[in-house]
């Protein structure tokens, strides 16, 4: 590895590490860093995940719904960080940033092999390509002025840069898109590249379902790129790629849609595409750039794509298809589409270079460098807004220290999966921190959101008596929990009738009894 790409390594790895640093030296003797710097309630999720199987668990149950679903096997890959976590006796979230951390390396890697395949001679064009996918976002700092929050701020799994800075998985599902795309435009292809089209499937089959549909896009590209020579090779490829993918997917999709409380998480699970006005601002200029290089192009006269543009191009327009089709899930499919975006565009911009003969090369590195910079602010306005945050203490940044002790009474004295009745807030908290479900948690994966939030919230103040045991029951809860959220919702009269188990200077913990 040269020079450069060990100092752009470092500058990564700074860019990723530090601000999480920062995060956790705010620390005072009331509030500690929760860990996340994007999207903190399904941060909150993946570290709930991660207990479950440090309690040694493998078959995955929702944290946030009292009800027990189905044993099945969902979230693998949460659940194998808890086991990891367990075995060498970390903490989870130690041991869900050490794996943010070497996902986001190995993406950076892939990214720079990606760039390679470019057909593009000149390096500096190639170092500003791999620092664009790297730390670059849209023109979203520009949509801010409509109200409308642009994709590019918070569509993490879109981007390299937010996938790296919001949890493992979304920064792993790139770089093996990416492995599939390089294997499937090799040339010779070796033992190893068919069996890496399997490990490559079943991977992404169990951390990002909706990943498989691109990566089988993706060599589905080839099938149709070589078709006038047989196809031979690239058939085999997609099928080994299908055959260790759809089983896998097929069977969460039937496990899913047989389980009442799983159907109606799932059901809850919305995740709209971003309005077309959104959509073009936050991946441009790139999106719109390519467009307009493609004319440019053209009116210079015919032109033949390259199986890398090709296959490209293919992936842009299939996941703008499926990103606007009637389904509830049509977010998923943008994992990583920053980077055919990004890519086609500068393949497309180092295609213009040779054909213009009055541009001098001092004034295309100036046009690079500009495009470039268009494509920083977003990435540098969301790194500077979640470091704000954390100076301005952002309650959805920090946890309460009175959490820690009875968080780790229960992890030592309660069963896993044990139900505990808290505050909505404290729902959310309490699975990340001990291996324990609670009633109400988080708008997706507490089946029946809205109308337990209002259970809920409700619970304390209700009159008679009965009526909260009768929700208790239903709950099948196994321990109220009192702390300072709860204290705000009611008085200790309802909990005259519990036997108290825990105590300390701000939490009462009380165990529900069978009769």
């Amino acid at each position: 590895m040269n020079r450069n790409k060990v100092l752009l390594l470092l500058f990564w790895l700074t860019v990723l590490i530090s601000p999480f640093v920062f995060g956790f030296l705010s620390n005072n003797k009331d509030q500690v860093f929760n860990g996340f710097l994007l999207n903190p309630i399904d941060g909150n999720t993946y570290l709930a995940k991660m207990q479950q199987g440090y309690a040694g668990e493998w078959f995955y149950q929702l944290p946030y719904t009292s009800a027990s679903n189905g044993k099945v096997l969902l979230f693998i890959f949460y659940l194998l960080l808890g086991h990891a976590a367990k075995l060498f006796h970390l903490p989870v979230l130690w041991v869900f940033h050490t794996a943010r951390i070497l996902s986001s390396v190995f993406m950076f890697f892939v990214i720079i092999k990606f760039v390679k395949l470019m057909p593009i001679k000149l390096a500096y064009l190639k170092f500003f390509i791999v620092f664009i996918l790297l730390f670059g976002g849209g023109l979203g700092w520009l949509y801010l002025i409509s109200g409308d929050l642009p994709a590019d701020f918070w569509v993490a799994e879109a981007f390299p840069f937010l996938s790296a800075l919001s949890n493992p998985h979304f920064p792993l599902s790139i770089a093996l898109i990416l492995l599939a795309l390089i294997f499937g435009l090799t040339p010779v292809k070796h033992w190893w590249h068919k069996a890496s089209f399997g490990l490559i499937g079943f991977v992404l089959a169990n951390i990002s379902p909706f990943s498989v549909v691109i990566i089988l896009i993706i060599l589905l590209s080839q099938v149709i790129i070589h078709r006038e020579e047989g196809a031979k090779e690239e058939i085999i490829d997609f099928a080994i790629a299908a055959a260790f993918s759809l089983p896998v997917v097929l069977y969460q999709f039937l496990s899913i849609k047989n389980d009442l409380l799983l159907s109606g998480w799932n059901a809850q699970n919305i995740t709209p595409a971003p309005t077309i006005l959104n959509f073009l601002f936050s991946f441009s200029p790139f999106l719109i750039g390519l467009v307009w290089m493609y004319f440019l192009i053209r009116i210079r006269g015919p032109f033949r794509l390259t199986s890398l543009e090709t296959t490209l191009a293919i992936w842009i327009f299939s996941t703008i298809i499926l990103l606007y089709l009637p389904l509830n899930l049509q977010r998923r499919f943008m994992v990583g589409f920053y980077i055919p975006v990004a890519a086609l565009f500068f393949l497309f911009l180092n295609r213009y270079f040779q054909i213009d003969q009055f541009t001098n090369e001092r004034i295309k590195i100036r046009i690079v460098l500009l495009i470039t910079l268009l494509g920083l602010p977003s990435s540098l306005f969301v790194l500077t807004g979640s470091i704000n945050a954390i100076k301005t203490r952002n309650e959805n940044l920090f946890l309460p220290t009175y959490l820690e002790k009875p968080a780790t009474w229960m992890s030592n004295s309660v069963e896993p999966e044990s139900v505990v009745f808290s505050g909505p807030h404290t729902g959310l908290l309490l699975p990340s921190l001990a291996p324990v479900k609670t009633v109400y948690g988080h708008p997706f994966e507490t089946v029946n959101a809205n109308q337990t939030l209002l259970q809920v919230t409700d619970f304390w103040t209700q009159e008679p008596f009965g009526t909260s045991r009768d929700l208790i029951k239903i709950w099948e809860v196994d321990y109220l929990f009192y702390g300072l959220e709860e204290q705000t919702l009611s008085n200790l009269r309802i909990l005259d009738r519990f036997h108290l188990v825990y105590a300390d200077e701000y939490v009462k913990i009380f165990k529900v009894s069978d009769d």
